[in-house]
């Protein structure tokens, strides 16, 4: 380590997530660590994690072992093409109107997104049992740099009820660690955020992490995301504008942070814009 320092190089090398602004406060995604991705429904985690996903295995060609809970294996191509050709979503469900240059544009995606060491994984109705088994059979297969779950909430337990929720998800969180650490590559864990009221514009804080105060405590990162555009959604007059705050509010081994990004919903992306401390 201190030779790594003298020779002007981190004491330890994390993964890039494609936002300079995030990396700027996290110093990516160190090998380990388990790092939590907390939002409401339909707020634009998934997009954020397919984003990362996207960049360490196309651009940094790190295997990625992505599982995924809710949605299906064509819509994550679907948002990859998008984001990766810029041609929006909307226009991919139209296809009878894409220019030239834009069928050219998915075609180089799809080839790109081909070559990518992405592995894709729909596994509706999964356990922290069944969790454990299928990481680590990805893991013996390819050389995986980071594994993302979407999303904690949809994982069972060992338990045979749903007496006790918190123990459930205290029991996810505490596996997903030690997956971790054990594997020794990050691991994206989605989670949802308590439903807040209509309208209401309050910032998320690490204990609106839903069902258990566990996955705080196991956490070594948690990024909470926060939008104006979503708390008003639907209202008259309001103007999407994609502004959101990806708010590290924990941050194990350094500072916690805003990064500032924008959010293009037609292609399910973040680019970055500043960083606040």
């Amino acid at each position: 380590m201190v030779d790594r320092l003298e020779a002007g190089e981190p004491a330890a090398v994390g993964l890039d997530t494609g936002i300079p602004s995030l990396d700027a406060i996290t110093g990516g995604l160190k090998p380990g660590n388990l790092i939590v991705i907390g939002a409401p429904p339909s707020a634009g985690k998934t997009a954020l994690a397919t984003g990362i996903a996207q960049h360490a295995a196309v651009s940094r060609q790190r295997g990625v072992h992505f599982l995924t809970l809710e949605m299906t294996t064509a819509e994550m191509q679907r948002r990859a093409l998008s984001r990766l050709s810029g041609v929006s979503m909307h226009r991919m469900d139209r296809p009878d109107g894409l220019s030239v240059a834009a069928i050219q544009n998915l075609r180089a995606a799809a080839d790109a997104l081909q070559d990518a060491p992405l592995y894709l994984d729909e596994c509706a109705g999964l356990t922290v049992g069944s969790l454990r088994s299928r990481v680590r059979r990805e893991a013996a297969r390819h050389d995986i740099g980071l594994v993302v779950v979407d999303y904690l909430q949809l994982i069972a337990g060992s338990g045979s009820g749903r007496e006790n929720r918190n123990n459930e998800v205290a029991e996810i969180s505490r596996a997903v660690k030690v997956l971790a650490s054990k594997l020794e590559v990050p691991v994206l864990l989605l989670s949802q955020l308590n439903r807040v009221s209509r309208g209401e514009a309050r910032r998320p804080q690490l204990h609106d992490l839903r069902d258990s105060g566990a996955i705080e405590q196991d956490a070594d990162i948690v990024i909470l995301l926060h939008s104006e555009d979503y708390a008003h959604r639907g209202d008259p007059g309001h103007t999407f504008t994609g502004d959101t705050d990806l708010i590290v509010a924990k941050n194990r081994n350094g500072p916690t942070g805003v990064a500032r990004v924008a959010f293009d919903p037609e292609r399910a992306s973040f680019t970055d814009m500043e960083v606040a401390h």
